[in-house]
């Protein structure tokens, strides 16, 4: 089973600042949500830390970066964490329970499919960014979720259609689909080892990689179909890290965070609209970069270029926090990591006093041994 665990702000009663989406709760079903998924979808500790990492780049208030400080108690789109806890040999049929839970009430009720329209409309709440490996959880999404509207009765151009309308981000991903189905924007670094863009044509590759490292900007994109375009970057000290992926280049971090603005942004104006459907498509999503692309070739630093974005992202019903009210959340942060901490060392220990030794509990002058007289 694929397990979902909503990003929330830390609290006393809650320190580590998630809750474990439960059993019948469909988050998809509620409004807009970033489907976040990292580089190892089966570690919970690297879907916590993808998620957190993810908040930055959507500009919320974080306690490592200064950004758009915007909170996330008001933030009209749910942060959800998304970790994988069965073993690869089962991934199909993991996947394709995940997508009848959470995905198919979307387009169907009791296998009578909804009019293309409103299952359209109720696909621009599904947006799914991830980092690495975590495209083929995506990949594997969006074939199951193809399946599942061909079993329910819609025509291959509604198929289609629908599709489009859930937006994908990828970032540092190791190949991409060149058919891919979702409406998708991936980022990627040319001397990262982990990625391989070669496939198709070689040759292409090696001239646009040639031709990135002798413009100013070491920046550059290719449009692979109406659904799919990748920004590429050459950087010669690259690491295979979301941290790296989103701390470099001179427009780079910028662009990636328009983008998932653009595209959360078309999600939260559907969820709120009147209108039957505002589609989502590629132009939309990409409409800013070649602003930030301009600016910096007209030599204006990143950090310059992060701030006119920050002051332009205007999500409904969002509120920025203050630099006071930024202060105090960052305390409460520092706080609840100490209870956390607390709570995790308490959990390690079996019995008061009596640390557990490799899942054995010990008592004073007991050995392991002595337990099997």
């Amino acid at each position: 089973m694929i397990e979902l665990y909503e990003l929330k702000e830390k609290t006393c009663a809650n320190p580590r600042g998630s809750s474990k989406v439960t059993f019948g709760a469909n988050p998809f079903m509620q409004g807009p949500v970033l489907l976040c998924i990292g580089n190892d979808p089966t570690s919970r500790n690297d879907a916590k830390n993808t998620t957190r990492y993810f908040a930055n780049v959507v500009r919320l208030r974080t306690p490592e970066a200064v950004n758009a400080s915007i909170s996330l108690e008001n933030f009209p789109i749910n942060l959800v964490s998304y970790n994988s806890v069965q073993p690869n040999d089962n991934k199909d049929q993991e996947i394709e329970a995940f997508v009848n839970q959470y995905l198919s009430p979307l387009v169907e009720t009791n296998l009578f499919r909804k009019s293309p329209v409103e299952a359209m409309k109720n696909m621009r709440n599904v947006n799914i960014v991830t980092f690495g490996e975590g495209i083929y959880e995506a990949n594997k999404i969006e074939e199951k979720l193809k399946e599942r509207l061909q079993r329910v009765g819609y025509s291959q151009d509604e198929i289609k259609d629908i599709l489009s309308q859930v937006f994908a981000v990828f970032i540092g991903a190791p190949r991409i689909r060149l058919d891919e189905q979702f409406t998708s924007v991936a980022f990627s670094e040319l001397e990262d080892s982990e990625i391989d863009r070669s496939f198709g044509n070689p040759a292409y590759f090696t001239a646009f990689k040639d031709q990135l490292k002798y413009n100013n900007l070491h920046e550059g994109c290719t449009g692979f179909s109406n659904n799919l375009i990748e920004y590429s970057r050459w950087n010669k000290g690259a690491n295979h890290t979301l941290e790296d992926y989103y701390s470099k280049g001179k427009s780079f971090p910028a662009i990636i965070s328009s983008v998932i603005y653009e595209g959360l942004n078309n999600s939260v104006q559907n969820h709120g609209a009147t209108e039957a459907l505002l589609p989502l498509t590629l132009e939309q999503v990409t409409s800013d970069v070649g602003t930030y692309i301009r600016h910096a070739q007209q030599g204006l630093n990143i950090e310059s270029i992060m701030a006119e974005l920050d002051k332009r992202i205007a999500y409904t019903g969002m509120k920025k926090l203050t630099e006071g009210e930024r202060r105090l959340r960052d305390e409460l942060d520092y706080a609840c990591g100490h209870i956390a901490a607390y709570q995790d060392a308490q959990e390690s220990q079996t019995l008061p006093g009596f640390p557990s030794n490799d899942g054995v509990a010990t008592l004073p002058g007991l050995g392991p041994d002595d337990f099997d007289r």
